[in-house]
Protein backbone atom coordinates (compact mmCIF):
# COMPACT_ATOMS: atom_id res chain seq x y z
CA UNK A 1 0.00 0.00 0.00
CA UNK A 2 3.09 2.29 0.09
CA UNK A 3 3.51 2.40 -3.96
CA UNK A 4 3.80 5.42 -5.36
CA UNK A 5 4.70 6.59 -9.27
CA UNK A 6 8.54 6.93 -9.30
CA UNK A 7 7.98 9.58 -12.24
CA UNK A 8 5.03 11.98 -10.70
CA UNK A 9 4.76 11.39 -7.12
CA UNK A 10 1.02 9.71 -7.99
CA UNK A 11 0.02 6.83 -5.97
CA UNK A 12 -0.13 3.65 -7.82
CA UNK A 13 -3.50 2.01 -9.00
CA UNK A 14 -4.32 -0.03 -6.27
CA UNK A 15 -3.71 2.68 -3.27
CA UNK A 16 -5.02 4.90 -5.55
CA UNK A 17 -8.20 2.86 -5.29
CA UNK A 18 -8.22 2.21 -1.62
CA UNK A 19 -7.86 5.83 -1.23
CA UNK A 20 -11.22 6.88 -3.60
CA UNK A 21 -13.32 4.70 -1.99
CA UNK A 22 -12.09 5.66 1.64
CA UNK A 23 -12.52 9.40 0.86
CA UNK A 24 -15.63 10.44 1.81
CA UNK A 25 -15.68 13.64 0.03
CA UNK A 26 -14.60 12.21 -2.82
CA UNK A 27 -17.48 9.47 -2.40
CA UNK A 28 -19.82 12.36 -1.79
CA UNK A 29 -18.88 13.97 -4.95
CA UNK A 30 -18.15 11.23 -7.31
CA UNK A 31 -21.62 10.35 -6.05
CA UNK A 32 -23.18 13.53 -7.27
CA UNK A 33 -21.71 13.39 -10.46
CA UNK A 34 -22.88 9.83 -10.99
CA UNK A 35 -26.35 10.81 -10.23
CA UNK A 36 -26.26 13.76 -12.57
CA UNK A 37 -24.62 12.68 -15.54
CA UNK A 38 -25.58 9.33 -15.81
CA UNK A 39 -29.63 10.05 -15.36
CA UNK A 40 -29.87 12.91 -17.94
CA UNK A 41 -28.31 11.93 -20.82
CA UNK A 42 -30.37 8.88 -20.68
CA UNK A 43 -33.67 10.71 -19.47
CA UNK A 44 -33.61 12.85 -23.00
CA UNK A 45 -32.68 9.86 -25.24
CA UNK A 46 -35.52 8.27 -24.01
CA UNK A 47 -37.97 11.58 -23.99
CA UNK A 48 -39.69 10.34 -26.70
CA UNK A 49 -41.16 7.17 -24.57
CA UNK A 50 -41.85 9.23 -21.46
CA UNK A 51 -43.78 12.18 -23.64
CA UNK A 52 -45.09 10.23 -26.46
CA UNK A 53 -47.61 12.11 -26.67
CA UNK A 54 -46.47 15.41 -26.95
CA UNK A 55 -42.88 15.19 -28.29
CA UNK A 56 -42.32 13.56 -31.91
CA UNK A 57 -39.03 12.22 -32.83
CA UNK A 58 -37.92 15.24 -34.84
CA UNK A 59 -38.58 17.38 -32.05
CA UNK A 60 -36.54 15.11 -30.12
CA UNK A 61 -33.66 15.42 -32.21
CA UNK A 62 -34.23 18.93 -32.73
CA UNK A 63 -34.10 19.58 -28.75
CA UNK A 64 -31.32 17.33 -28.46
CA UNK A 65 -28.94 19.19 -30.92
CA UNK A 66 -29.50 22.27 -29.39
CA UNK A 67 -29.61 21.05 -25.66
CA UNK A 68 -25.99 20.06 -26.69
CA UNK A 69 -25.03 23.08 -28.21
CA UNK A 70 -26.20 24.91 -24.64
CA UNK A 71 -24.66 22.72 -22.29
CA UNK A 72 -21.13 22.91 -24.32
CA UNK A 73 -21.28 26.73 -24.09
CA UNK A 74 -22.34 27.03 -20.88
CA UNK A 75 -19.61 24.10 -19.59
CA UNK A 76 -17.07 26.19 -21.37
CA UNK A 77 -18.25 29.56 -19.66
CA UNK A 78 -18.50 27.77 -16.02
CA UNK A 79 -14.65 26.65 -16.91
CA UNK A 80 -13.41 29.83 -17.82
CA UNK A 81 -15.27 31.53 -14.87
CA UNK A 82 -13.65 29.01 -12.41
CA UNK A 83 -10.40 29.91 -13.99
CA UNK A 84 -10.65 33.63 -13.05
CA UNK A 85 -11.96 33.07 -10.09
CA UNK A 86 -10.32 29.96 -8.54
CA UNK A 87 -11.02 27.97 -5.33
CA UNK A 88 -14.93 28.33 -5.88
CA UNK A 89 -15.53 25.19 -7.79
CA UNK A 90 -17.73 23.46 -5.19
CA UNK A 91 -20.38 26.66 -5.14
CA UNK A 92 -19.98 26.53 -9.12
CA UNK A 93 -21.35 23.04 -9.05
CA UNK A 94 -23.77 23.47 -6.42
CA UNK A 95 -25.17 26.23 -8.55
CA UNK A 96 -25.40 24.18 -11.74
CA UNK A 97 -27.41 21.17 -10.13
CA UNK A 98 -29.63 23.26 -8.32
CA UNK A 99 -30.61 24.97 -11.31
CA UNK A 100 -30.69 21.99 -13.04
CA UNK A 101 -33.21 20.61 -10.38
CA UNK A 102 -35.12 23.55 -10.73
CA UNK A 103 -35.87 23.08 -14.22
CA UNK A 104 -36.63 19.37 -13.77
CA UNK A 105 -39.24 20.74 -11.34
CA UNK A 106 -40.65 23.00 -13.67
CA UNK A 107 -41.00 19.90 -15.93
CA UNK A 108 -42.44 17.91 -13.90
CA UNK A 109 -45.11 20.89 -13.01
CA UNK A 110 -45.95 21.05 -16.92
CA UNK A 111 -46.09 17.20 -17.10
CA UNK A 112 -48.63 17.20 -14.14
CA UNK A 113 -50.34 20.41 -15.54
CA UNK A 114 -49.79 22.04 -12.47
CA UNK A 115 -48.96 24.68 -14.70
CA UNK A 116 -50.44 25.34 -18.32
CA UNK A 117 -48.42 22.89 -20.60
CA UNK A 118 -46.64 24.57 -23.53
CA UNK A 119 -44.20 23.55 -25.48
CA UNK A 120 -42.14 26.11 -25.44
CA UNK A 121 -41.65 26.13 -22.14
CA UNK A 122 -41.31 22.59 -22.07
CA UNK A 123 -38.30 22.22 -24.14
CA UNK A 124 -36.97 25.57 -22.48
CA UNK A 125 -37.18 23.57 -18.97
CA UNK A 126 -35.46 20.15 -20.68
CA UNK A 127 -32.38 22.02 -22.53
CA UNK A 128 -32.01 24.28 -19.59
CA UNK A 129 -32.03 21.49 -17.20
CA UNK A 130 -30.05 19.33 -18.79
CA UNK A 131 -27.55 21.52 -20.17
CA UNK A 132 -27.07 22.93 -16.45
CA UNK A 133 -26.29 19.50 -15.71
CA UNK A 134 -23.93 18.60 -18.64
CA UNK A 135 -22.07 21.98 -18.32
CA UNK A 136 -20.39 20.16 -14.68
CA UNK A 137 -18.38 17.21 -15.78
CA UNK A 138 -15.55 19.36 -16.16
CA UNK A 139 -15.64 21.14 -12.69
CA UNK A 140 -16.70 17.87 -10.81
CA UNK A 141 -12.93 16.14 -12.36
CA UNK A 142 -11.72 19.55 -11.27
CA UNK A 143 -12.69 19.49 -7.70
CA UNK A 144 -12.23 15.45 -7.64
CA UNK A 145 -8.64 15.71 -8.55
CA UNK A 146 -7.81 18.65 -6.08
CA UNK A 147 -9.56 16.48 -3.52
CA UNK A 148 -8.16 13.32 -4.29
CA UNK A 149 -4.70 13.96 -4.88
CA UNK A 150 -2.34 12.88 -5.11
CA UNK A 151 -4.35 9.86 -6.82
CA UNK A 152 -3.76 10.89 -10.30
CA UNK A 153 -6.03 12.89 -12.69
CA UNK A 154 -6.91 9.89 -15.05
CA UNK A 155 -7.83 7.68 -12.39
CA UNK A 156 -10.00 9.77 -10.62
CA UNK A 157 -11.92 10.69 -14.12
CA UNK A 158 -12.04 6.62 -14.80
CA UNK A 159 -13.75 6.34 -11.23
CA UNK A 160 -16.37 9.21 -11.96
CA UNK A 161 -17.23 7.22 -15.75
CA UNK A 162 -17.62 4.42 -13.75
CA UNK A 163 -20.11 5.21 -11.26
CA UNK A 164 -21.80 7.55 -14.15
CA UNK A 165 -22.33 4.64 -16.58
CA UNK A 166 -23.23 2.38 -13.66
CA UNK A 167 -25.86 4.77 -12.44
CA UNK A 168 -27.15 5.22 -16.22
CA UNK A 169 -27.36 1.67 -17.12
CA UNK A 170 -29.68 1.02 -13.72
CA UNK A 171 -31.37 3.78 -15.12
CA UNK A 172 -31.96 1.90 -18.38
CA UNK A 173 -32.64 -1.08 -17.17
CA UNK A 174 -35.24 0.25 -15.12
CA UNK A 175 -37.43 0.71 -18.07
CA UNK A 176 -38.45 -2.33 -17.82
CA UNK A 177 -40.40 -2.14 -14.96
CA UNK A 178 -44.10 -1.53 -15.61
CA UNK A 179 -45.15 2.34 -16.25
CA UNK A 180 -41.69 3.23 -15.51
CA UNK A 181 -41.50 5.33 -19.10
CA UNK A 182 -45.07 7.00 -18.21
CA UNK A 183 -44.90 7.80 -14.45
CA UNK A 184 -41.71 7.73 -12.80
CA UNK A 185 -38.28 8.82 -15.22
CA UNK A 186 -39.01 12.34 -14.75
CA UNK A 187 -39.43 11.97 -10.80
CA UNK A 188 -35.92 9.76 -11.01
CA UNK A 189 -34.18 12.92 -12.66
CA UNK A 190 -35.64 15.30 -10.48
CA UNK A 191 -34.72 13.39 -7.52
CA UNK A 192 -30.84 12.26 -8.45
CA UNK A 193 -30.22 16.24 -9.07
CA UNK A 194 -31.48 17.34 -5.64
CA UNK A 195 -29.73 14.31 -4.15
CA UNK A 196 -26.66 15.19 -5.85
CA UNK A 197 -26.73 18.75 -4.72
CA UNK A 198 -27.47 18.05 -0.98
CA UNK A 199 -24.07 15.59 -1.32
CA UNK A 200 -22.32 18.42 -2.97
CA UNK A 201 -22.86 20.60 0.08
CA UNK A 202 -21.61 18.13 2.32
CA UNK A 203 -18.19 17.65 0.36
CA UNK A 204 -15.06 19.47 2.20
CA UNK A 205 -13.62 21.37 -0.85
CA UNK A 206 -9.59 21.22 -0.32
CA UNK A 207 -6.83 22.23 -2.68
CA UNK A 208 -4.55 19.82 -2.21
CA UNK A 209 -2.95 19.77 -5.64
CA UNK A 210 -3.04 23.57 -5.95
CA UNK A 211 -1.30 23.18 -2.49
CA UNK A 212 1.37 20.71 -3.48
CA UNK A 213 1.90 22.29 -6.78
CA UNK A 214 2.82 25.93 -4.73
CA UNK A 215 4.76 24.15 -2.58
CA UNK A 216 7.22 22.55 -5.40
CA UNK A 217 7.12 26.15 -6.70
CA UNK A 218 8.46 27.14 -3.80
CA UNK A 219 11.34 24.82 -3.47
CA UNK A 220 12.25 25.51 -6.99
CA UNK A 221 12.39 29.41 -5.85
CA UNK A 222 14.43 28.34 -2.91
CA UNK A 223 17.05 26.49 -4.79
Amino acid sequence: MNEVRDSSGHFGLFKSLHYLTHNVSVWRLCGAAALSQGVTGPWLAMITMAFASTVTQGEADKLAFWTVILGSSLGVCASRLMDIFQGHLKIAIFVLLVASSAMFLWVLLLEKQVLTFTKGEFYTAVALGVSSSWATPALFLELASEIAYPVSEAIVGGYMIFLANFVAATFYFSYFLPDMSERWSSYWVFGSLTVASILVMYVKDEYNRTLAMRDIIHVSDDQ
